[in-house]
């Protein structure tokens, strides 16, 4: 339940991802959802994965080159090493405007490279999809 999850520290969640059915890791704090939904086939066997939502310590990671500044926390899946057949898609709330009062996330992917993606928010401007 949400109203037992503490307002501050790191925000963890696990999930089953159902081969036929897929699944949905989600994590939930002072309204503020982090999720991530898996359409069927996206895994092969069932997979157990896991969520780790941290607070933004104020620093860029050491390979991030890109410009803006970053505007959410940090979410970590584990294991790693899940190949995925089908993609995913993520959730994340952020509260970035740009110049014309629309939304832009950029998502970024550290692990040796950098690669990065945007796209416009929806209407109620609370979420991206990435």
């Amino acid at each position: 339940k949400e109203e037992d999850v503490p307002q501050t520290g790191p925000l963890f969640a696990e999930a089953t991802i159902d081969p036929v059915k897929g699944g949905t890791l989600k994590a939930t704090r002072m309204g503020r959802t982090y999720d991530i939904t898996f359409p069927p086939g996206a895994v092969e066997v069932e997979t157990v994965l896991t969520m780790a939502v941290t607070e933004y310590d104020g620093g860029a990671p050491a390979d991030f080159r890109l410009e803006g500044r970053i505007v959410s926390n940090k979410v970590e899946i584990k294991p790693e090493a899940v190949t995925l057949l089908k993609p995913g898609r993520l959730r994340v709330p952020h509260f970035c405007a740009d110049a014309d009062g629309g939304k832009q996330m950029f998502m970024a992917r550290l692990n040796g490279q950098v690669s990065a993606s945007a796209q416009r928010g929806g209407e109620d401007g609370d979420e991206e999809d990435g």
